[in-house]
């Protein structure tokens, strides 16, 4: 046993119901308040505090611009669970800034394509053909 363990002292009660007291092992060294005085606790930080994309849009899906003329200024593509999304730069018919997500395969083609041709800034009107985003 090493000099830092400490011990606590356990009551047992024998047959006769004399005490029998024996020392117990600790699972951790007990702390007195002497040991924590003068310690600063480190203030945990927030995530909050952290990143360095522009979180101050929110963002939109599809069928909140549906049926609108809106103009599409850029867009980027990430890879998620189930394929590729895009985050479309859109600036509606209010004149409001916003992205749109999306992972519609058609939109991310035709996107993809347009870019291959430079062909920024575009109009377009997204409206559903069944399950799929399609537009004009």
């Amino acid at each position: 046993m090493t000099e830092t363990m400490e011990y606590a002292m356990q009551a047992l009660f024998n047959e006769d119901g004399s005490v029998d007291e024996r020392p117990i092992r600790m699972k951790r060294p007990l702390q007195t308040k002497s040991e924590n005085e003068g310690k600063e606790m480190k203030k945990m930080g927030r995530l909050s505090e952290y990143g360095t994309l522009d979180r101050t849009e929110r963002a939109l899906r599809l069928d909140e611009i549906a049926d609108q003329d809106v103009t599409i200024t850029d867009f980027r593509l990430a890879e998620g669970d189930f394929g590729e999304y895009a985050f479309i730069n859109v600036t509606t018919e209010t004149g409001e800034n916003v992205t749109v997500i999306t992972g519609g395969m058609f939109v991310i083609d035709a996107l993809k394509d347009a870019k291959a041709q430079k062909a920024f800034p575009l109009q377009a009107k997204f409206h559903r053909s069944g399950r799929a985003w399609v537009f004009d």
